[in-house]
């Protein structure tokens, strides 16, 4: 807001509800790093903001908007935002809540900035509850090693309700022309509870039943989190010298209480039950702080070097006590069950050492480097006070980068970058003590996993045409990774569970295109925009059919190719979008070869806004959806379709009645599906049914006497 940050906590909800008509220029560009800006030596780093400048006229008193809607089945919506902009002074107060028949919202959030010479400060606190009644289904095809597959099914029902508040702060002090500290904190807090019931099953290849599970789950968590960074810079000469000292921090402490009832039948075999009755206590910990020091260096005209060390310290504490019920006793256990508790202490010290070499020119920067980070880490397996296991690893990550931009014009733009990185294996695959909390699906772990390291190259071109208002972005990205960790899978015959162990594998690799492309036609009414997206890559997964059998390794390959065309028109008497679409996925999997999995997702819709007189509005969208190749009655016609009528009045038309309906032919649906290694997964959601929605909204503005309207009026006209 006027060139500084404002919304930190929720921009996207708060844009919605700002008046337009106090905006007076609104801009697009990338903002350089908080490093960048205090040094004035560019890094690389940017990220896209929205600038929205205020009208001088708007930043003499309040102005705002209320509205609040009331619909079937008491459902409804409510939002209000108030704004006072002032000098270097920002200050706004919003707030929504709404009820959809399945989720529940309210939130109410504050934000504030001040800007003097020397100090910046600002930052938002919200407030917000959440309500949810939902339910979702899942289906899950698994390939086997024998060309066959194995196929489950789950449907679940949960509610719950969540409370929280949450803050972010910025200060930035400017000490003197050289010096600068900036800090940048966040707290968070959350508390909750939830009920949810499934029942899923298993089937083999001719679709006989092999287990059915029934589950409950009753909890209640909270959460309590802080984290932040300070950072304190010195030029030490005009010609880019700096030395930085960066230091970071972040807590986040959360307890759960759960039980849980959960009731197995294993099928194949005659009809066996396996009752497991707990109530689940969970503690969480964890801390880290990091400091680093880093030094630039001016070595010729416009090039730099770039030096820094850091010492990052994090340490984890979880504890999980499971207590079984006790029929004679008719109640839980005062000892916790050994085989279902898991209780662990880690702790990771890193150094990390880089080292980067820098040069920027009026139409082209580079940055080239590497850091290395020796680590060591320990871990400590306990049952109250009894120490089970100790172990330590020590490790070096390597993270090579590159940075390139070239600047051919203000519109137009070129960038590549290239990331390494290493990854040490997870302390929850690395752990000595196997999950066998869910007879179904255990998990096990490996101590011989080996650290994995990713390359990721990408590039980016985008050009804009001040004259045409014409617009071209084109993206491309490679990644793959080196022992990357995946999943043997074992299948159990008899009970129809399966048991997952990490293991190294190469051969995972993912490339993907887009093209963007907008123009306006020659009358400036016309404008035509398409996406292009393309998707290609490989998983490897290994699959085990009984404990006799070796593992199988196995290939999903994955295409993934979309086209979006859309068309507006805009008059004064309407405005009017048609968009068309498709979707095509394509998987093959090199167990399965005669199995090619293809879909296609085919969209078409409608938008139009009509202005009557009377200033009488009418607005409809309408969404087709054919969905096809998934199978069966997954192949579906959806056509959603959203209607509205306005009319305004009062003076100015500050006052707005509005009548909405929803999902009018009860054809609104929420689906997706993915594919991994060795499966494919559709999944379905609950989503909000026919509804209809009755609005009042007001407008409001005050810019003090009398005289100084008049004269703001006559300005602005």
């Amino acid at each position: 807001m006027d060139g500084e940050e404002f919304f930190l906590n929720d921009p996207n909800a708060v844009l919605k509800d700002l008046p337009a008509d106090m905006i007076d220029q609104l801009k697009t560009y990338k903002k350089k790093s908080d490093m960048a800006r205090v040094t004035g030596v560019d890094d690389g780093k940017e990220e896209m903001v929205l600038d929205l400048r205020v009208k001088p006229s708007m930043k003499k008193g309040w102005n705002g908007n209320f509205e609040a809607g009331y619909g079937n089945g008491d459902r409804y919506r409510a939002k209000g935002m108030a704004n006072r902009f002032k000098d270097k002074m920002n200050l706004s107060i919003n707030g929504t809540a709404n009820d959809n028949g399945i989720n529940s919202n309210q939130r109410i959030g504050v934000n504030y900035s001040q800007n003097t010479q020397k100090l910046k400060y600002g930052g938002s606190i919200e407030i917000r509850e959440n309500q949810r009644d939902s339910w979702s289904k899942r289906h899950t095809e698994s390939f086997l090693s024998d060309n066959t597959s194995q196929l489950s099914q789950q449907n679940n029902q949960s509610n719950g309700k969540t409370d929280a508040i949450s803050g972010n702060f910025r200060f930035e002090w400017k000490i003197d022309s050289l010096t600068t500290i900036m800090y940048r904190p966040s707290v968070n807090f959350s508390k909750g509870n939830s009920n949810s019931g499934s029942f899923s099953e298993t089937l083999n290849n001719e679709l006989i039943p092999i287990n059915q599970k029934e589950a409950t789950n009753r909890q209640t968590n909270d959460r309590f989190s802080t984290n932040g960074s300070l950072q304190f810079n010195r030029k030490l000469n005009s010609k880019g010298r700096n030395i930085a000292l960066r230091l970071y921090y972040n807590l986040d402490n959360g307890n759960s209480d759960r039980y849980s009832l959960a009731n197995t039948y294993y099928l194949k075999y005659g009809d066996s039950i396996k009752v497991q009755n707990q109530w689940i206590d969970n503690l969480n910990r964890n801390h880290e702080y990091r400091v680093q020091l880093t030094y630039m260096e001016p070595v010729f005209t416009n090039h730099f070097i770039e030096i820094n060390y850091s010492y990052q310290h994090r340490s984890s504490l979880s504890e999980k006590y499971a207590y079984d019920w006790n029929d004679l006793e008719d109640s839980y256990s005062q000892y916790p069950d050994t085989a279902q508790s898991d209780c662990y202490k880690n702790k990771y010290s890193i150094h990390q050492v880089g080292a980067f070499f820098r040069t920027i020119r009026t139409n082209y920067f580079y940055n080239i480097g590497i850091e290395i980070e020796p680590q060591q880490t320990t871990n400590q397996s306990y049952m109250r006070d009894t120490t089970l296991e100790y172990s330590s690893r020590n490790a070096i990550n390597y993270a090579p980068t590159m940075n390139f931009k070239y600047t051919f014009s203000k519109q137009t733009t070129l960038r590549i970058n290239y990331r390494g990185r290493t990854t040490q294996p997870s302390m929850t695959d690395l752990y000595s003590k196997n999950d066998i909390s869910d007879p179904l699906n255990i998990r096990l772990t490996n101590p011989n996993l080996k650290p994995s390291f990713n390359n990721n190259i990408s590039a980016t071109f985008n050009t804009y045409f001040t004259e045409t208002l014409r617009s071209f972005n084109a993206n491309f990205s490679y990644s793959n990774t080196i022992n990357s960790t995946t999943r043997i899978v074992t299948y159990d015959e008899n009970t129809g569970g399966r048991t997952t162990q990490p293991t190294n594998v190469n051969g995972n690799w993912r490339i993907n295109g887009s093209f963007t492309f907008s123009t306006p036609l020659s009358n400036k009414k016309f404008t035509v925009n398409t996406y292009t997206n393309a998707n290609y890559g490989n998983s490897v997964g290994f699959t085990v059919l009984n404990k006799e059998s070796d593992a199988v390794k196995s290939n999903t390959t994955n295409l993934f190719l979309s086209e979006r065309l859309k068309g507006n028109y805009r008059s004064d008497l309407i405005d009017c979008e048609l968009s068309a679409g498709i979707r095509y996925q394509k998987s093959e999997h090199s167990i399965k070869k005669d199995n090619q999995r293809e879909t296609f997702d085919y969209t078409f819709g409608v938008e139009a806004n009509l202005n009557l007189p009377w200033d009488i509005k009418i607005s409809s969208n309408i969404d087709c959806r054919l969905k096809r190749g998934y199978g069966g009655k997954n192949d579906t016609n959806r056509t959603p379709w959203n209607a509205q009528i306005s009319k305004s009045f009062l003076k100015k038309k500050k006052a707005t009645i509005r009548f909405h309906l929803y999902d009018i032919l009860r054809e609104n649906e929420s689906s997706e599906r993915s594919i991994s290694e060795n499966s494919i997964t559709d999944r379905e959601s609950s989503t909000s049914n026919v509804y209809f929605m009755a609005y009042i909204a007001y407008r409001f503005n005050t810019f003090g006497n009398k005289g100084k309207r008049q004269s703001t009026r006559s300005k602005d006209y």
